[in-house]
C-alpha cells in the first residue's frame, strides 16, 4: 500500500505505521518527536482479542 505517512495509516503485517507530528513536544530547543515512525496495534486487534 502507498500512502502519505503523515495523513494516514498504513497497515502491514496487523499493525500501523505512521509518521509522528507534534509541534509542542520540544527536547532542547528541537522538535525531536517530528518525523520519526511509529508502530501501533489497532483498535479494532486489541478489541476483538480483549473480548476473547
Amino acid at each position: 500500500m502507498i500512502t502519505h505517512a503523515r495523513t494516514h495509516k498504513a497497515r502491514f503485517l496487523g499493525y500501523d505505521i505512521w509518521t509522528r507530528q507534534a509541534d509542542t513536544w520540544r527536547t532542547k530547543g528541537g522538535r525531536s518527536i517530528n518525523g520519526t515512525i511509529a508502530l501501533g496495534v489497532p483498535p479494532e486487534t486489541v478489541e476483538t482479542r480483549c473480548r476473547t
